[in-house]
C-alpha cells in the first residue's frame, strides 16, 4: 500500500480528541469533492460548446478547401481535377465561384460575398438545416434564387414573403469608370428564397447563389474561385490533403 495513502487514511477515519478536527478534515473532503465536481463539469460543457461550434461551421466550411496560392480564379479544366473527381478518398466534389458584391433593396444596400454553388454542394453542406426563414432552392424553370445569411436580410430589411428582387452590383472586368455609374457596373436580379443563421461573422458576410448566376455576374465563364470537397468517412484529412498536393502540385 502506498505510504502516504495510509497515512492519509488512519489520518481521516481514526479517532481524535476534539470534534474539531474532525470537523475539519469533513469540511476539507467535502472542498475537495465539491471543487472537482465543478471542474469535471465546467470541462464537459467546454466539451459540448466545442463540439457544438464544429459543427456549426462544418455545415457551412467544408471538410477540404482548394484555392490557387496567387490570384482570386483559376481554371480547373485541367486533366488533373478529372482524376481529382474520381480519386478513392473523395465522396464529392463542388466548384465555387465567390467574389464580393453590393446588394441593394429598395433604399437599403450592403456589401457581401457572393457563393456561386452548384448541385454537388448540396449533397454536402449543411446550411439547408440552418435556415430560420423559406427554404433552400437556388433555380426554377424561370428565376434564379439567393439564400442570405441572416445579418444581411436583417440589413437589407428582406422578408422571404416579398415579391420584389434583390439587385445585385459588380464593377465590370477592364472597363474604366465613367460619369455613367451604370456602364462601369454589372447589375443581375435575384429573388430570397431562404435566410439561414450559423455564426454570426458569416450571417453577415454571404449569401449562397446559382453557380450559373455568379459566372454571368463575375464574367466567369470557365474559371472558379475553389473547389470544395468531402471526403469519404474514415479518410485520414492529412493524407488526402498530402495526396491532393501531390496531384494537383505546388499552386494550389
Amino acid at each position: 500500500m502506498n505510504f502516504s495513502f495510509y497515512i492519509a487514511r488512519r489520518y481521516l477515519f481514526s479517532r481524535k480528541k476534539t470534534n474539531l478536527i474532525n470537523l475539519i478534515s469533513a469540511i476539507s473532503v467535502g472542498g475537495l469533492v465539491v471543487g472537482t465536481m465543478g471542474l469535471i463539469i465546467g470541462l464537459s460543457g467546454f466539451n459540448g460548446f466545442d463540439s457544438l461550434i464544429k459543427s456549426l461551421f462544418s455545415s457551412f466550411d467544408p471538410e477540404i478547401s482548394i484555392t490557387v496560392r496567387e490570384g482570386k480564379m483559376f481554371s480547373a479544366t485541367a486533366p488533373a481535377f478529372d482524376e481529382l473527381r474520381r480519386m478513392p478518398e473523395v465522396a464529392n466534389y463542388a466548384e465555387i465561384v465567390e467574389d464580393n458584391a453590393l446588394l441593394r433593396n429598395r433604399d437599403r444596400q450592403v456589401f457581401a460575398t457572393i457563393k456561386g454553388v452548384g448541385e454537388a454542394y448540396l449533397k454536402f453542406s449543411g446550411i439547408d438545416s440552418m435556415l430560420t426563414e423559406g427554404e433552400f432552392k437556388l433555380k426554377d424553370a424561370s428565376n434564379n434564387y439567393a439564400v442570405l445569411g441572416e445579418g444581411i436580410a436583417y440589413n437589407l430589411a428582406i422578408g422571404i414573403q416579398q415579391m420584389e428582387p434583390i439587385s445585385v452590383y459588380v464593377p465590370k472586368k477592364g472597363r474604366e469608370s465613367s460619369l455613367l455609374p451604370t456602364g462601369s457596373f454589372n447589375q443581375k436580379l435575384i429573388y430570397p428564397s431562404g435566410i439561414f443563421s450559423i455564426q454570426q461573422e458569416i450571417d453577415t458576410k454571404y449569401i449562397v447563389v446559382p453557380i450559373g448566376f455568379a459566372r454571368e455576374l463575375f464574367e466567369q465563364p470557365e474559371k472558379v474561385s475553389s473547389i470544395e470537397l468531402k471526403l469519404k468517412e474514415g479518410i485520414s484529412q492529412k493524407k488526402a490533403i498530402a495526396a491532393i498536393s501531390a496531384l494537383l502540385g505546388k499552386g494550389v
